[in-house]
């Protein structure tokens, strides 16, 4: 496998997007990123950014997670 095929399997997802899939606003998602608690924003180009949707998906599991050993 090359650099590129690797390349090929990387999902982005915009800060609209994460934030309409978790139900809160862009705030949010910024307010968390912040803080820490939200996976880190990679800029793209000059005026672009996007999260990785693989990153998005680990935090949301993990959450899942730690309420499920709460109960």
């Amino acid at each position: 496998m090359n650099a590129n095929d690797h390349a090929l399997n990387i999902a982005f997802i915009r800060e609209a997007t994460a934030a309409q899939m978790l139900g809160v606003s862009k705030r949010t998602i910024q307010r968390w990123e912040k803080e820490g608690g939200f996976p880190r924003k990679i800029k793209l180009g000059k005026n672009t950014s996007a999260y990785k949707l693989e990153e998005i998906n680990k935090w949301i599991e993990e959450r899942c997670n730690a309420d499920k050993s709460k109960s």
